[in-house]
């Protein structure tokens, strides 16, 4: 099954970053098979065109759970509300979903952060967040 892991976040954000921290770790997942790219969301579609099963690694805003990671469906998405510049990451995923012949398989990751402040390191909280989903997507990744 063709994969892409798509990490979207903005480093220069600080946990907004945690994404593509995760996709660096999961880099040694690539072959011809899957895929493992940074992605400021808006372009998920296009990125997705060619493939069986889209991974998303994202962030989410949620001070008080900081460092949780949850996996998502697209109806906990729409309801978390989470957007993608001026268009909700939900609605790429249902666009995704349906752009092409084959329905894709769509799974999204979403670590809590307590923060996206600009300049920021990323925290020793998320970074370990980070760390344990990559050893969980390797882990447990089945190229089928």
């Amino acid at each position: 099954m063709k994969t892409l892991i798509l990490c979207i976040g903005n480093e220069l954000f600080g946990d907004d970053g945690v994404a593509l921290y995760a996709g660096e770790l999961l880099k040694k997942l690539e072959s011809e098979e899957v895929k493992v790219e940074e992605s400021s969301g808006i372009d998920l579609v296009e990125r997705s065109l060619g493939y069986d099963r889209v991974m998303v690694i994202d962030s989410i805003l949620e001070p008080k759970k900081a460092g949780e990671i949850k996996k998502l469906g697209l109806d906990d998405i729409e309801k978390e509300g989470l957007f993608a510049h001026n268009i909700s990451l939900y609605q790429l995923l249902k666009i995704a979903e349906s752009a092409e012949d084959e329905k894709k398989k769509i799974e999204v990751y979403a670590i809590c952060i307590a923060s996206a402040e600009l300049g920021a390191e990323l925290s020793e909280i998320v970074k370990g967040s980070a760390e344990k989903l990559a050893d969980l997507i390797a882990d447990n990744f089945d190229p089928d």
